[in-house]
């Protein structure tokens, strides 16, 4: 959707904050999203090859835009095969796959085509990568035929401005990614078609949709883009639907929820989380809207009466209020009573007397920041609770409290392992207390765990916090069966030892704010067989030779709009083909 406080880049599709403006740019490639057509200056929204606005072709060179070559030739630059044939034969159309699949080329872009039939979609499936077609504007029935093998990853059809739910079924259920963006206006019948596809679908010449359509689209599993949809006047339930999928990172830009709008919110969150962090204040007609089976965060609340208690108490996912400092112990016996697992992690006194729900309850999790003054008398009470207790703290913990905790059926894990003392740590071992876990997953370890969750994953992990790699982490993902790239945010202190582990992983990875190598450091990382992104790379004369002499395996990037570099390192970088400065 057309948002004022988020857009996708064109290049690699990333979601980043605020509009499309001059200055902005992309969070994952640092690229401009600003990318205008080359013959119009109308601003792109994807990596299409003919303008949606003037209907010009273009190619593309290094990420950017160009005007298409002159003649009838066919053209093959960077990742991309471009062919112009206006009667191609599927026989043609098998040669041509076969070639450009065995140049590993990524996107095959097949010009002056008018139509599309089932035999030439037939041979042109077969290609492993993205297939553009913008000069389609008919497709032949397809219907219901017969199951043809596709190793597309895409299909963009932009050219197409209508297309039926029935006459061409299986290009709908494609299994691989679909752009329809010549597409204006979205039928019930089409959002029906549309509405059980597993696979992303790019919509972007969509400006208006009816509440009926909206409402059915609005349950398509798979990943929608509607760039051109204004946000503002769309239907609730697409609102709802955008909220809780591809605009989730975004939620908290919410900032009251309507009993209307928490039923569209509800309705569309089928599973996972569904985030209301800028939330400060919650009617409880709203909260008896938002409660289900589901996982629902209102991190922003500071505060809850009897009332609004009662209505999340009947909530059966989890509950999260972080941000509540003080709860009665009405309050609290109210949130416990049907609720998973509770979230507290502001509170700053427990009432035990407000546990009495907790008491008849298993298979219940309990998260507070700490336990603060836990005396033996309290430890005892919540040895005997049957839950499970998660303290993002352990300060508060002492070999006396933990030797009656370990005595009892609740079951405890403290999640910052530094913020336990020594004597505890040793006492847990001597007492042998499995009931008593002390975590020490790292950020990019839970990362990859979401990953394993997520219906269509991504390759890319962007670290905040986690300024380490460690031998754990390596170990961790390298039992990850899939490609990534490993993003670092802040400044990381490169050690030897962390480049060792870095160099002997199959991981792509990008330090966005790397500073300062030792040459030890920088000789150990260029042995990396990966790609390997340095930004804000401080750099010096020698530093440029030992690259250029010792990178002979993999790719260095280091962007010059990342990094400051002099005309004497761009020129003696240029010099290694394996270092790329774009």
């Amino acid at each position: 959707m057309k948002t004022a406080f988020c857009h996708y880049c064109a290049i690699c599709g990333n979601l980043n904050d605020g509009p499309r403006s001059f200055k902005s740019r992309c969070g994952n490639c640092a690229r401009s999203t600003y990318i205008q057509c080359p013959e119009c200056n109308e601003p792109l929204l994807g990596k299409q090859f003919r303008c949606s606005c003037c209907h010009k072709q273009f190619s593309w060179h290094n990420a950017k835009p160009i005007p298409i070559k002159s003649g009838n030739k066919n053209q093959s630059d960077g990742n991309a095969a471009d062919y112009r044939i206006k009667s191609l034969l599927p026989a043609y159309a098998k040669q041509i796959v076969y070639e450009t699949n065995k140049k590993s080329k990524k996107e095959l872009v097949v010009r002056l085509q008018p139509a599309l039939s089932t035999g030439l979609f037939t041979e042109l499936a077969k290609f492993h990568g993205e297939l553009h077609l913008p000069d389609v504007m008919m497709l032949e029935p397809f219907g219901t035929c017969r199951k043809i093998e596709t190793n597309l990853t895409f299909l963009f059809l932009d050219g197409i401005q209508s297309i039926s739910n029935k006459q061409h079924a299986y290009i709908l259920n494609l299994r691989a990614g679909l752009s329809l963006c010549g597409i204006k206006q979205i039928s019930n019948e089409l959002a029906h078609a549309l509405k059980d596809r597993q696979y992303p679908t790019i919509l972007n010449g969509v400006t208006h949709i009816d509440k009926r359509a909206a409402e059915i689209l609005a349950q398509t599993p798979g990943r929608i883009r509607l760039d051109n949809l204004d946000y503002e006047s769309s239907p609730l339930a697409l609102q709802a639907r955008f909220f809780t999928n591809e605009f989730k990172s975004y939620s908290h830009i919410l900032k009251e929820v309507t009993p209307t709008f928490a039923r569209n919110l509800k309705a569309a969150t089928k599973k996972g989380s569904l985030l209301l962090n800028g939330i400060t204040s919650l009617p409880p007609q709203s909260a008896r809207e938002l409660t289900g089976d589901h996982d629902l965060q209102l991190n922003g609340l500071n505060e809850v009466n009897d009332e609004l208690a009662e209505a999340l108490g009947r909530h059966k996912g989890s509950l999260s209020l972080d941000t509540v400092n003080k709860v009665s112990p009405d309050n609290l016996e109210f949130l416990t009573k049907k609720p998973t697992k509770l979230s507290l992690l502001s509170l700053k006194s427990l009432p035990f007397d407000g546990l009495r729900h907790l008491k008849n309850r298993k298979n219940v999790t309990l998260r507070l920041f700490s336990l603060k003054k836990l005396s033996e008398a309290k430890a005892k009470e919540l040895s005997t609770l049957p839950i499970h207790i998660v303290l993002d703290s352990g300060s508060s913990l002492t070999p006396k409290n933990v030797h009656l905790l370990a005595q009892g059926v609740a079951r405890f894990t403290v999640k910052n392992p530094e913020s336990v003392s020594t004597d505890v740590m040793e006492k847990v071992r001597e007492l042998n207390a499995t009931n008593i876990k002390i975590d020490t997953t790292t950020e990019l370890q839970n990362k990859v765990l979401l990953l394993n969750d997520s219906l269509i994953p991504s390759r890319v992990i962007r670290l905040k916090n986690q300024t380490t790699f460690s031998k754990n982490d390596a170990t961790f993902i390298s039992k990850y069966d899939k490609p990534l790239q490993i993003v670092f945010q802040k400044r990381i202190a490169m050690d030897l030892d962390m480049a060792f582990y870095i160099s002997h992983c199959t991981c792509d990875f990008m330090f966005l704010n790397i500073g300062q190598l030792p040459d030890q450091v920088l000789s150990t990382l260029l042995t990396h067989s990966g790609t390997l992104a340095f930004g804000e790379f401080e750099i010096n004369d020698n530093q440029c030779n030992l690259i250029n002499l010792e990178k002979v395996h993999g790719k260095l990037d280091i962007p010059a709009y990342l990094n400051e570099l002099s005309p004497f390192q761009s020129t003696y970088l240029k010099k290694n083909k394996r270092v790329s400065l774009e």
